[in-house]
């Protein structure tokens, strides 16, 4: 018998999966303020062990800028998470995930163009959404 899962169980689920690559980034990776986890071929998770100098402001809309980025090359958030939780360090590590149900062969592309808008963001070239600007 297959049980169905309702939109919470799924949500918790994805929020879990990017707590997890949040950890494992931030144990294994955190030499690299920021990058990709390389997994399933229909799924895409960026990490972030850059913290933007403690100013949260700037932190969460590089991050909602890069969802829009996502959002864009037709990406859907599954779940983001940080990691630790609580402590000194909370929060220091973001991850978010995303399905990509697209052509495979064009995942890599995909990954490539999202890493360049990233960049973008980070250093306060992406056109119209500059740091502070609606």
């Amino acid at each position: 018998m297959t049980v169905m899962k309702d939109d919470d169980d799924l949500n918790r689920e994805f929020t879990e999966l990017a707590r997890c690559a949040a950890a494992y980034a931030h144990r294994c990776c955190f030499s690299t303020r920021r990058g990709f986890l390389d997994s399933d071929p229909h799924l895409i998770v960026a990490y972030d062990n850059s913290p933007s100098s403690g100013e949260s402001r700037r932190r969460e809309w590089d991050i909602s800028s890069l969802v829009t980025a996502a959002d864009e090359l037709g990406l859907t958030l599954l779940g983001e998470a940080s990691y630790p939780i609580g402590g000194e360090d909370d929060g220091y590590t973001m991850a978010l995930a995303w399905t990509w149900l697209g052509d495979i062969d064009q995942r890599d592309e995909i990954i490539t163009t999202l890493h360049k808008r990233w960049t973008s963001i980070l250093i306060g070239s992406d056109g119209d959404r500059e740091y502070g600007k609606k």
